[in-house]
Order: C-alpha cells, then structure tokens, then sequence
C-alpha cells in the first residue's frame, strides 16, 4: 500500500510541508477519479437493473418502471458524488418509501419484507469500490 512520512525536527518547514499536505489531500479525489466515476455508474446502473418484486395479490396499482428509470449518478464536485432516485408520484418522491433512506429508514411498511433496501446494498457496493481504489495505489507502491 502506499505511504508517505512527514517528519518535520524543531518545527522547520512546518507551513510548507503542511501547503504541501493540503495539495496532496486535494489531488488524492483527482487521481482516483476515473474509477470512482466508473464504480458510482456501475452502482446507480445495477440499482436500476433490480427487479421488481412480485405484484401482490390483488394489485390495483400498474407499475410503470418509473422508479427503476429515476435512479441517477451526479457529481457535485471534486471527491463529491451522488446517487440519487427522484421518482414522484403526485409531485412526491417516494423512492425513500420504497427502499428506504440513506440511513436505512424511511420504508412505508406496505414494502417491508418485499422491497429491498438500499443503504446495505449499497455500503456493500461501495466496499467493492473502496477495494478497486486501494489496488490502485497498490499498483503504484509495486
């Protein structure tokens, strides 16, 4: 893995190496960028390839596919990413109802049990990705 040491003797260079560590800090997002970009598309696409659950018995209510098309990747700047499923019905979202919150909570108890959630689907996800991202800097240790 990649490492670095700062040893800084009776405070000397400590504002510079302290700028320099600020540059490396925000140019760590910048070398990592491609395949973070890569692995949050690979998430919000598998996040709409999901299948549904069965209709239940007597289900008035058509589905459309609306929720699985709203899930969409955006980045908010430089290390900031986000996923996001902005599926409204009567001018509500309610992808939170479906699948929960980014805390896990939130899921209207009508899809407890048949919907999946998405917080422990996606920390597993993200796990994949933080791996990928390591192996980068193992490769440039190597």
């Amino acid at each position: 893995m990649a490492a670095f040491v700062i040893e800084i003797v009776n405070g000397a260079g400590f504002d510079r190496t302290v700028a320099q560590l600020g540059t490396f800090a925000g140019d760590v997002p910048k070398a990592v960028k491609p395949e973070f970009v890569a692995g949050m598309k690979a998430i919000r696409a598998m996040f709409r390839s999901k299948k549904y659950p069965p209709m239940r018995r007597n289900q008035r209510y058509i589905r459309t596919g609306r929720f699985g098309r709203s899930w969409s990747y955006t980045s908010l700047g430089e290390g900031t990413h986000m996923i996001k499923n902005s599926a409204t019905f009567q001018g509500v979202i309610y992808a939170s109802a479906v699948v929960g919150d980014g805390d896990g909570n939130g899921q209207a108890p009508i899809h407890m049990g048949r919907w999946w959630l998405a917080k422990p689907v996606f920390v597993i996800e993200v796990e994949k990705l933080i791996t990928v991202i390591g192996d980068k800097f193992k490769d440039i240790d190597e």
